[in-house]
C-alpha cells in the first residue's frame, strides 16, 4: 500500500486490525475507507436528534458503507457479508473497537501479519499522536487543514 497518506481522496483505503481480547472477542482484520471529516461530522451531529438506543444502529449502517472487506466468519466458519445487520451483530466489545478505528478516534491495533515497514509507520503515527496529546484522527485532520 506504501506510505499512508493524510489526505482522503476518492477510493483510497486503508487496513485495519483489532487484536483478540480473550473472553470478549477474537481478532478482525478488515479494509475500509476513512471516514472524512465532513463525513464524521454528519454522522455524530446527526445522531444529536437521534434517540440514543438508535446510535449504535447509525454507527452499524455508516460502517457497512466504509468496510470494504473483512476477516469475520460465523459460527461454522463461513465468510459474513459486511452489511448493517451484520456489523450491529458482532460481539459489543469488537464492534466498540471498530466504530472507533472507522471514525479515526482509535488506531488499529498492530497486525503481526503487516510487513515490518507497515507496523513501524503505525508506531510512529501512534508516537506523534500521544506527544500532541490527541487522538491519530485529531492529529491527521489538522494535518488536513494546514494543506
Amino acid at each position: 500500500m506504501g506510505k499512508r497518506s493524510d489526505y482522503i481522496n476518492d477510493g483510497y483505503t486503508e487496513e485495519g486490525f483489532v487484536a483478540a481480547v480473550p473472553g470478549l472477542h477474537g481478532e478482525l482484520r478488515f479494509t475500509f475507507r476513512p471516514f472524512t471529516v465532513e463525513e464524521r461530522a454528519q454522522v455524530t451531529n446527526g445522531l444529536r436528534n437521534v434517540q440514543p438506543h438508535l446510535h449504535n444502529r447509525k454507527y452499524a449502517i455508516e460502517a457497512a458503507k466504509k468496510i470494504t472487506a473483512w476477516s469475520l466468519r460465523d459460527g461454522a466458519d463461513k465468510p459474513v457479508e459486511v452489511k448493517a445487520d451484520t456489523v450491529y451483530a458482532i460481539r459489543p466489545a469488537l464492534f466498540d473497537r471498530l466504530i472507533d478505528i472507522l471514525l479515526g478516534y482509535k488506531p488499529s491495533d498492530i497486525d503481526p501479519q503487516w510487513a515490518e515497514a507497515k507496523k513501524d509507520e503505525a508506531v510512529e503515527d501512534q508516537f506523534q499522536a500521544a506527544l500532541a496529546g490527541t487522538s491519530i484522527g485529531q492529529l491527521a485532520e489538522e494535518a488536513n487543514e494546514k494543506n
